[in-house]
């Protein structure tokens, strides 16, 4: 396929919610080979650095409009190549992660076989439509769920990816409303339908989906004024442990929302390096101008753990530049 990439044999219906790797995976399935393999095999570096190129490259071999696909995956930006973009919202570089790690509900691949265009994105844990936490790790191995893996509801091991004993869905009111307000964002409907039962702070409805989730992390990544920032508690348990992130962080901003002079009661919570990326590169001057606000009322007091420093450099997994 390198020299001439030609359409694959077997040929699939694209769905209209779902993600174009989950897509990707699940055509490259149908035809016997593995994502892994095929980007090999068509030359492209990375999921996680897709370019035009690229795209075009797997329009041509899936018989799929250029536009749709585009849409759908997480794509450099050719002009500002630290941003991406993904259903026409522009995220930071730290977006690209997923497109390597996945997270997925058992529920959806199990019953439908095909991933939700709101999985990949940073601060989604919970699926719009099962209302449901998403999981990241398979329950058989323990290995990090990858987009490498065999098919949509099979992980590297062989095993059929599920739940042990359910006890990943959770009932956070907040943190619900917020999936279904990213997955709306995402779709670019009026703000009005995601906010309606008035659970997400309305000052995130100024930012974009990468700001509001940089702003929800900064103010919820902290269960305690002197909680140690440990980095290995992400990565060994990133879906479980930003669900405990973003239930705390919308009920803080919730607390202080219209009265942004309020977040001084939560100085020793906010995680300030976050806040101060976003005010220095955020993707849009809303999401700059907001987090420059942000901290003119929490970064006057230090954190107490650190001798009046930030503890920069940790957190990789929302400590985005």
């Amino acid at each position: 396929m390198t020299n001439a990439p030609a359409p694959l044999p077997i040929q699939l219906q694209p769905i209209e919610d779902e993600s174009g790797l989950g897509f990707i995976l699940r055509v490259f399935y149908a035809n016997g080979f593995s994502t892994t393999s095929g980007r090999r095999q068509l030359g492209i570096k990375s999921w996680r650095s897709l370019t035009l190129e690229d795209v075009f490259v797997l329009s041509l071999i899936t018989q799929t409009p250029p536009d749709w696909l585009t849409l759908r995956l997480m794509i450099r930006s050719a002009q500002f190549p630290e941003h991406f973009q993904y259903f026409g919202h522009t995220f930071r570089s730290q977006a690209a992660k997923p497109n390597m790690n996945a997270k997925i509900c058992p529920d959806c691949v199990r019953e439908k076989r095909w991933c939700h265009r709101a999985w990949i994105i940073p601060g989604a844990v919970v699926c719009p439509i099962h209302l449901r936490c998403l999981i990241d790790t398979c329950n058989r191995c323990g290995r990090t769920i990858t987009w490498g893996r065999p098919a949509v509801d099979v992980c590297t091991c062989g095993s059929y990816l599920s739940d042990s004993d359910g006890n990943l869905t959770k009932s956070d009111r907040k943190v619900i409303s917020w999936s279904k307000w990213l997955d709306t964002r995402l779709r670019q409907q009026t703000l009005t339908d995601s906010a309606a039962d008035g659970l997400v702070p309305r000052l995130l409805d100024q930012l974009t989906i990468d700001g509001a989730t940089a702003v929800v992390c900064a103010f919820g990544i902290r269960d305690h004024p002197t909680s140690p920032l440990n980095p290995n508690d992400v990565r060994s348990q990133p879906c479980d442990f930003l669900f405990q992130v973003l239930k705390r962080g919308l009920a803080r901003l919730w607390s202080i929302d219209g009265r942004p002079q309020d977040a001084r009661r939560w100085s020793e919570y906010v995680y300030a390096p976050i806040l101060e990326r976003l005010r220095r590169n955020g993707v849009s001057v809303s999401d700059r101008n907001s987090a420059s606000l942000l901290l003119s009322f929490t970064a006057s007091r230090s954190h107490p753990s650190n001798g009046g420093r930030y503890n920069r450099g940790q957190l990789d997994l929302f400590d985005q530049r």
